[in-house]
């Protein structure tokens, strides 16, 4: 008798056929993560459902997907929130406010008055606390020194 006998037939479900852009989740996660599948063919995480939505609406076009499949994308690491898209954020155990630029690529806010003069007055409704293994997605720029800066998607 052959190991696929052994397998429940529920398990035996053609394998999802995802294409770079589609989302999943994995069957019986308890954290219930979400992941998208990259250009590359690998799965990135969304490390929480505020990033997540920073670039999807909902969750209707999420996949659900046999634990047994998962491995066929192998890990590509997180997304981080999309660029330009009014957030900003910190980790939970230092101050400094870094915004999101093209490219995972975190900057620092080099003072209230400049996040006051790209941002508005209410710039601190904006900032998000993350756990400090998250700020391992984000390459490092340049920090923002003035509200001159037309580096990025300001």
């Amino acid at each position: 008798m052959g190991f696929a006998a052994l397998v429940p037939l529920m398990a035996q479900a053609a394998a999802p056929n995802l294409q770079a852009g589609d989302l999943f989740r994995v069957e019986g996660d308890p954290g219930r993560a979400v992941y998208v599948v990259g250009p590359d063919m690998k799965r990135y995480w969304f490390p929480r459902e505020d990033v997540y939505k920073t670039w999807f609406k909902g969750f209707s076009n999420v996949r659900i997907i046999q634990p047994q499949y998962v491995d066929a994308y192998s890990s590509g690491g997180g997304v981080a929130p999309r660029p330009g898209s009014f957030y900003l954020y910190k980790t939970v155990i230092s101050p400094t406010v870094y915004a999101v630029l093209p490219g995972n690529v975190k900057v620092k806010l080099s003072s209230p008055e400049v996040a006051v003069a790209l941002y508005g007055a209410n710039w601190g409704t904006y900032v998000r606390d993350w756990p400090d293994v998250f700020d391992s997605i984000l390459a490092t720029g340049a920090p923002i020194a003035s509200h001159g800066y037309r580096g990025g998607p300001f």
